[in-house]
């Protein structure tokens, strides 16, 4: 795992949570496969996904990736819904976190 992998995992999260397009100039050279396993490792696969897909950067790991960010959410969501109906209808205070 070489220094550059790491400061462009980190700078394309910044990028993909401040809504900024990287610079093409910190992407050249930069080996994707060693990029997306280093974030996956660290569980952040989805935002430097987004951060390549804001430099428009579109390759089948980035469309994977994001598609499974969005497939989790989508399931995280449902069912949190369900355990808050359930609280509901048996009359059980709670707050989600």
């Amino acid at each position: 795992m070489t220094k550059g992998i790491t400061e462009t995992a980190i700078y394309l999260t910044s990028c993909a949570v401040n809504g900024t397009k990287p610079e093409e100039g910190r992407l050249s050279g930069v080996d994707f496969g060693e990029l997306f396993s280093f974030a996956s490792y660290h569980m952040m696969s989805a935002v430097v996904a987004m951060g390549l897909e804001a430099a428009g950067i579109m390759d089948t790991n980035v469309k994977r990736h994001i598609a499974y960010s969005v497939r989790k959410n989508t399931y995280l969501e449902t069912a949190s819904r369900e355990v808050q109906n359930k609280f509901e209808e048996a009359g059980i205070w709670y707050m989600p976190l």
